[in-house]
């Protein structure tokens, strides 16, 4: 891979449960990607139009907008 696609290498985090988002993190980061987490459905929807992820996991039993919904 170059450098660009390393530097491309993130992913997006969406889970209201602290202990599984941060199992998520160290799962992705040890795989190579740079993580952004977030806890509601509506910050995973701004992280995604913000950073652009190359991949994203979404809960899909979240309180407000769910997995589904965003």
């Amino acid at each position: 891979m170059s450098d660009s696609t390393e530097m491309l290498k993130t992913a997006v985090i969406v889970e209201d449960d602290p202990d599984i988002r941060h199992l998520l993190v160290e799962v992705l980061e040890a795989a190579g990607f740079s993580t952004v987490s977030v806890g509601n459905g509506i910050d995973g929807v701004r992280a995604v139009i913000a950073y652009q992820p190359l991949i994203t996991t979404l809960d899909v039993n979240m309180p407000g907008i769910d997995g589904f919904e965003a």
